[in-house]
């Protein structure tokens, strides 16, 4: 062969070793951001790009209804249209359908790859827990045990962001509330009202049909990954 690698020999000096060790480390390291973490923070990005859309509709939903509408509002609730508001209402509403839009968009995009990703990730965190106990080398058992933060980072990565997203519809509701929508005409009414009913629902990143992905989906797969420990330590003893 024109040049051959192998590893360090026994006998070899301690740096060399040293630099081998931090080589694959390197190498591990830049394998995971492209693979792994890029990924993540693509979707990320994303997400807090829709968050950010949502706060901007919760803001202009919160100043659509304006104070000098109270010179027209009455008890009996027949008050003459206020034009100017029931447009802006419109627009926000139209800009919210197409917010969920690319919510939807997002899913059908990336709902595959989070679904191998996750259930690739909490086997993963199994299989290292498992190593974990099992392994008497303290050495390995610190390297899998930082495996395992670090598969278990991936699933977090995934989860805050869709946390932070199911949340952002929900706050619409509340914007919609927080208005002065009391001063308002019947029409604006109506509008206020099917925002309030849509945010009801909130907007999740989804793992195919199989999971709605949250901060509380991370704890279940973590947990149900240490349940997987449990079994595989007892079935090895």
């Amino acid at each position: 062969m024109p040049s051959s690698y192998g590893l360090p020999k026994p006998g070899s000096p301690f740096l060399v070793f040293l630099g081998m060790f931090w080589a694959q480390a390197a190498a591990g390291a830049s394998l995971e951001i492209v693979c792994y973490f890029s990924l993540n923070a693509l979707i990320g990005v994303n997400v807090m790009n829709i968050k950010a859309l949502f706060i901007i509709l919760e803001t202009d939903l919160e100043n659509a209804i304006e104070d000098n509408e109270l010179v027209s509002f009455r008890l009996d609730l027949t008050d003459t249209d206020n034009v100017s508001s029931y447009k802006k209402i419109s627009n926000i509403i139209k800009r919210h359908q197409k917010i969920l839009r690319i919510c939807n968009e997002i899913n059908d995009v990336f709902s595959l790859t989070i679904f191998v990703d996750v259930t690739c990730a909490a086997t993963a965190i199994g299989f290292y827990g498992f190593v974990l106990i099992t392994e008497p080398d303290i050495p390995t058992k610190i390297l899998h045990f930082f495996r395992m933060v670090s598969v278990s980072l991936t699933i977090f990565i995934y989860t805050w962001p869709a946390e932070v997203l199911s949340e952002a519809n929900a706050d619409l509701a509340q914007a919609a509330y927080n208005s002065l929508w009391y001063i308002s005409d019947v029409r604006s009414r109506r509008l206020i009202l099917l925002i309030m009913h849509r945010s009801v629902h909130p907007v999740y990143l989804k793992a195919l049909s199989f999971w709605n992905i949250r901060l509380e989906t991370y704890s279940k797969i973590v947990s149900s990954a240490y349940s997987y420990i449990s079994v595989l330590s007892t079935a090895n003893n």
